[in-house]
């Protein structure tokens, strides 16, 4: 019965560090072709894409990585050995969930303004 455990336990450490490794990497590649398509875009803008709008964006990546990433640190705790580690690694998903929290804050803020400018120019152009 304990080999089985341990087989067991063996099968799912294995997984876990693949699944990690998988996760990060997709974290990471998110959040560089953001970086890069808003780069494009900031640079060849193909509409009216001001800076409001490439930050909502930029923040969307940065949030979807940031889950990616938030994750495979849950999957990190399947392989804790000591209580140490576990202090590592809540204090690194307590950084990144505050980190989420700011850029689910600043979309909000920029939302706000998008919403303020796009209000205002309506209404300059009803006025017209």
């Amino acid at each position: 019965m304990t080999n089985i455990i341990q087989i067991m336990e063996l099968i799912l450490r294995h997984f876990s560090n693949t699944f990690i490794i998988l996760l990060e990497l997709m974290g990471g590649i998110i959040l560089i072709f953001g970086c890069l398509n808003i780069f494009y875009l900031f640079f060849f803008p193909a509409k009216k894409d001001f800076s409001t709008k490439l930050r909502i964006k930029l923040g969307r990546y940065t949030s979807l990585a940031l889950e990616f990433f938030l994750a495979a640190e849950i999957l990190k705790t399947v392989k804790i050995r000591d209580l140490t580690e576990l202090y590592v690694i809540a204090a690194i998903i307590i950084l990144r969930i505050l980190m989420m929290f700011v850029v689910h804050w600043e979309m909000r803020f920029d939302f706000k303004e998008l919403k303020d400018s796009v209000k205002k120019r309506h209404s300059e152009k009803r006025n017209q």
